[in-house]
């Protein structure tokens, strides 16, 4: 199987902004990226072919992250999905299978057409692209999946931020 460039996941519960349409509608002009989309908003909107909704609560990604972690984890406001991102390609490597990068975006983003821009920098297979919280895309690899894990001076912060309810900033 080809692999698929890249893909961005985003967790999103509750409703969407008004401007969720033009947001979907710039995903829709980069059809060689796609979206994975997890919320429980059961609103209609006109998702592009490369955008795909996964019906989920905000209670079942925390199932996942206590099952895959092994501990108990503080995830008790879609806010503080905001720590969580940079654990998307280990939490939901079953939906990456297949791309050369995965992502993670806000959806209060317009995107431009990101092949020109993005396509020299993934043949330069950086093994993260951008730092800040609201775009970064990461090398889809077991190893890269898992770097968020790696301890930091003697710390394994991904727990610290996993484990309290207050926000780490553990995406930037």
């Amino acid at each position: 199987m080809k692999n698929k460039k890249c893909v961005l996941i985003l967790p999103y519960f509750g409703k969407f902004n008004n401007y969720f349409p033009l947001f979907l509608r710039s995903c829709g002009m980069n059809p060689d990226f796609e979206w994975i989309i997890f919320t429980d908003n059961k609103d209609e909107y006109n998702y592009p072919d490369n955008v795909h909704k996964v019906m989920t609560t905000l209670a079942e990604v925390k199932e996942i992250a206590e099952r895959k972690f092994g501990f108990p984890v503080c995830l008790n406001s879609a806010y503080k999905l905001c720590d969580y991102k940079p654990a998307y390609g280990f939490l939901f490597e079953e939906y990456i299978v297949g791309y050369r990068y995965w992502g993670h975006c806000d959806c209060d983003l317009i995107f431009g057409k990101m092949d020109g821009f993005l396509d020299p920098l993934f043949d330069e297979g950086f093994d993260k692209i951008f730092a800040a919280g609201h775009l970064t895309l990461y090398k889809n690899s077991y190893e890269n999946n898992r770097r968020f894990m790696k301890p930091y001076n003697n710390r394994l912060i991904y727990k610290e931020a996993f484990q309290t309810d207050k926000i780490y900033v553990f995406d930037e």
